[in-house]
């Protein structure tokens, strides 16, 4: 009995630290509140137009701070990813616990932007010139390569968004740009834009124009140039008519060959 009691004493030694770890943790939050925060959390991916990883962070921090002070971070996130975004999740390990810090930049990793603009950088694109309207792109294209990196840039004025377009436009737009047709300053780069777009039509317009007048002017000038002189031809007088036929009017003559010689005799 003595060795029993003995044994028995041991585990309950060994089960006591256990029983009062677990009663230190706070208590875990009721599944009802959980399912209030994911109500209320927008889901990621969405179907809200420019929601990027970064800004759907951002929007919902304060609801991820909650969840995680209750110890339901990932239950929380369960709920709220959906499709891609739930496999990653549950491929993550259940230990150690997950927490916001690591959850953050796991996330952004996997789900960030591939190139990532920050506002400095933005304006380091433009200062380097890697947002020009090439010569080969038309005002639309340059516009669309524009308001990607502007995007970027949530910080940049409209003036400063119009002064960068002005200045990167094709040299052949830039005066005609500058000002609006009053001379006045523009008030946005969306009319701006579209200002250039119809100034690079009529400027593409008029190039055809006269190229179509220099190829009629070449093509009049050919013959000056076959003559190998620069002047206009030479004046020619009245065309001279073909000389008459002599024989005609008078009787034909009777010819008569000798079959030796072959000799032609006209009497």
């Amino acid at each position: 009995m003595r060795f029993a009691e003995s044994l028995q004493n041991a585990q309950d030694s060994r089960l006591r630290p256990a029983q009062t770890d677990q009663t230190s943790h706070a208590p875990a939050p009721p599944l009802t509140a959980v399912v209030s925060l994911a109500s209320n959390t927008t889901p990621f991916p969405s179907d809200t137009p420019g929601l990027t990883a970064e800004r759907w962070l951002r929007n919902v921090r304060p609801t991820l701070d909650k969840a995680a002070q209750a110890q339901s971070l990932r239950t929380l996130l369960s709920a709220v990813l959906k499709g891609e975004a739930f496999l990653w999740l549950s491929d993550l390990p259940e230990e150690p616990e997950l927490d916001l810090q690591t959850f953050q930049d796991l996330f952004l990793e996997r789900w960030g932007d591939l190139v990532r603009f920050k506002p400095h950088e933005a304006r380091q694109a433009f200062l380097e010139r890697k947002v020009v309207q090439k010569r080969t792109d038309n005002v639309a294209k340059y516009y669309g390569h524009f308001l990607s990196i502007v995007k970027q840039a949530e910080d940049m004025s409209m003036t400063d968004q119009i002064t960068w377009f002005i200045d990167n436009l094709h040299p052949d737009l830039i005066t005609t740009c500058a000002v609006q047709p009053n001379g006045q300053p523009w008030q946005s780069v969306t009319g701006l834009a579209h200002f250039a777009l119809g100034e690079a039509r009529m400027k593409a317009t008029r190039t055809a124009s006269h190229r179509a007048s220099m190829a009629r002017i070449a093509r009049s000038q050919l013959p000056q140039d076959r003559q190998g002189v620069g002047g206009p031809p030479p004046p020619q007088g009245p065309a001279k008519r073909p000389a008459a036929d002599k024989t005609q009017g008078q009787p034909a003559k009777t010819q008569k060959t000798t079959a030796k010689t072959g000799t032609v005799f006209c009497p």
